[in-house]
């Protein structure tokens, strides 16, 4: 089903559900990264939207090429499993060795 009101509401879903991760993201590098927040924030938005936006492009050429347009969803669906199973394994803030810590300028 890739057209109507059920593919409407599926992108407004994936769109409200982006807009709720994406500061839960910053909060949670910047608390992994405490003493280098900037690089925290470039991490989980710069570097991974323009990683993603690259991949996304090209993918979405190769399909077009394909004429499978709607096998995009299936490499969302893919991307936001993979992302999930490898936040598991993200440390947990306040946890780390403090003499591990180098302090920033």
């Amino acid at each position: 089903v890739t057209s109507g009101w059920f593919t409407h509401a599926c992108v407004a879903a994936s769109a409200v559900l982006l807009g709720v991760t994406m500061p839960v993201f910053i909060s949670f590098g910047q608390q992994i990264i405490p003493h280098r927040r900037r690089v925290a924030n470039s991490l989980t938005m710069g570097v991974s939207w323009g990683i993603s936006g690259a991949v996304v492009a090209l993918l979405l050429g190769i399909l077009q090429e394909l004429d499978s347009v709607e096998l995009i969803y299936w490499a969302f669906a893919f991307s936001a499993i993979t992302s999930s199973i490898l936040c598991r394994y993200l440390p947990v803030p306040g946890t780390e060795d403090p003499s591990a810590v180098t302090p920033g300028p």
